[in-house]
């Protein structure tokens, strides 16, 4: 990812505000990494979905209370696209609709799950493709090993 500082010129097209990890509770079977002959292999327990829906607006509203804002003030929501029952667990944890999610989406039904680099796609498509409002916040979320929320406050 190549990231410019303030000497650059021109205006930032995404600026990063906050950033925190989250570890879910009572989690640390949920997913992981099997190293085989063969290479890596993901380990992801069915629980994964109920756990997202029960616990990420745990991680996600303290994070973003503590700049004073709510999921209401989000207007993009940059979700790591790990399949659709993950994103449909996190719109109902947030109590959001689709559309708000919708770069994820549309993503994930064009190129499937790319792992990490999967956000990069999509912060790329909202800063080209959906013209966020200069000032509006975005959301970057991604889940990983332990089973890990991490989140990153974007403002356009």
């Amino acid at each position: 990812m190549v990231l410019a500082g303030d000497r650059r010129p021109g205006r930032a097209r995404a600026e990063i505000v906050d950033s925190a990890s989250a570890l879910l509770p009572d989690s640390l079977d949920v997913m992981g990494w099997d190293f085989t002959d063969q290479g890596m292999r993901l380990v992801l327990s069915p629980r994964a979905v109920t756990l997202v829906e029960d616990s990420f607006a745990g991680a996600v509203k303290p994070f973003l209370a503590r700049r004073g804002l709510a999921t209401g003030d989000i207007e993009h929501f940059l979700l790591h696209p790990g399949s659709a029952k993950i994103l449909d667990a996190c719109e109902r944890s947030l109590g959001i609709g689709a559309d708000k999610t919708r770069l994820s989406r549309d993503f994930l039904a064009e190129n499937g799950n790319l792992s990490s680099s999967s956000l990069l796609f999509i912060l790329r498509d909202a800063v080209e493709k959906a013209a966020p409002r200069p000032g509006s916040h975005g959301l970057m979320a991604a889940f990983g090993p332990g089973f890990a929320c991490e989140l990153l406050l974007l403002r356009f």
